[in-house]
């Protein structure tokens, strides 16, 4: 493989239970992966927590301006 890949932390995961480095540690571990951290890799992607179902509109700014962030 010969890939660049970004992560992003999903808020349970990291807020919830604390794991941010784990899947960075990984990452990093796979042959034939570059991992580059995102701009801003908590920031909310607007799919958790109930937002895309109440909030769609919302949600889909979120998720749109995420996904520029990588």
């Amino acid at each position: 493989m010969n890939l660049k890949v970004t992560y992003h932390d999903p808020c349970h995961l990291n807020r919830g239970q604390g794991i941010k480095e784990e899947p960075r540690e990984i990452l990093n571990n796979i042959k034939g992966v570059e991992f580059i951290e995102m701009e801003k890799p908590d920031q909310c992607c607007g799919a958790g927590g109930g937002v895309r179902a109440a909030k769609p509109e919302i949600a889909f700014g979120l998720g749109k301006k995420k996904s520029r962030n990588g």
